[in-house]
């Protein structure tokens, strides 16, 4: 009869693990792919253009700080994986200078960071965009490059790393440390998701390779704000950007 209860207390423990494995999504495996993949990370702003400038806190720091951790986990999650940022400390770079970097790199993924300032408490969260596809370039008798239509035979592309991103930030994470015990310790982002949308963009139409800009917060709403200023919350959202990254790798090249 022990034995029996045993058996019983042991299939109710397996159900039980199975429900809550199926409402997290793990962090992604290491070892996916033998693949050599370039990474370009964009910290918007920096220098002289310092973003938005609010309460003291300027936005090309905020911007820094989160490309900096996304740059770390991603060379620590795989030795294939090389990236580059288009600046590593406090540098002013037109839009023409972060192009021509990000391109002489020839990644396979261009991801740009800023924060977004909208004037009202009632809009919080983040809002991730890629290049507005309506103008399609007409075919000319030439060999030179338009580069004001490169980004278009990667638009599928990026609006699937775009989708993928925003899926795991709103996605409840095992802890990055894997030593997770209990539903209370899922990793979940407090910011809302605002969603994906396509936006004419001056530096997204001439990356030649999947691109995205991430608004991570708006600034103007107090609990963005707090969150923006939160090493803590800081990594969080590292976190969960890298795993989109990789899961969005692993979909897309890799099956």
């Amino acid at each position: 009869m022990k034995k029996i209860i045993n058996n019983f207390l042991f299939f109710l423990f397996l159900i039980n693990a199975v429900y809550s494995a199926q409402n997290l999504l793990p962090p992604s495996d290491i070892h996916y792919s033998e693949k050599k993949t370039t990474i370009i990370i964009d910290p918007g702003h920096g220098g002289g253009d310092w973003g938005i400038n609010y309460k003291g806190i300027y936005e090309k720091n905020i911007t820094l700080d989160i490309s900096k951790k996304i740059k770390e986990k991603l060379l620590k999650d795989n030795p294939k994986i090389s990236v580059y940022m288009t600046r590593v400390d406090d540098q002013f770079l037109n839009i023409n200078d972060r192009v021509n970097y990000a391109n002489s790199q020839k990644g396979d993924i261009f991801l740009s960071i800023h924060c977004d300032f909208i004037p009202s408490e009632s809009i919080s969260g983040y809002k991730i965009y890629y290049m507005l596809s309506d103008n399609i370039a007409e075919k000319q008798k030439t060999e030179l490059i338009n580069w004001d239509f490169i980004q278009m035979p990667y638009i599928n592309s990026s609006r699937r790393l775009a989708s993928f991103i925003d899926q795991y930030m709103r996605a409840a994470l095992i802890q990055e440390n894997n030593n997770i015990t209990s539903n209370d310790e899922d990793d979940v982002l407090p910011l809302e998701s605002r969603g994906v949308t396509r936006i004419k963009s001056f530096i997204l139409k001439s990356i030649n390779m999947p691109a995205v800009v991430v608004e991570v917060g708006n600034i103007y709403n107090k609990n963005d704000f707090s969150y923006l200023t939160d090493k803590n919350i800081i990594n969080q959202i590292a976190y969960h950007i890298k795993e989109g990254i990789i899961n969005y790798l692993i979909k897309t090249n890799y099956q």
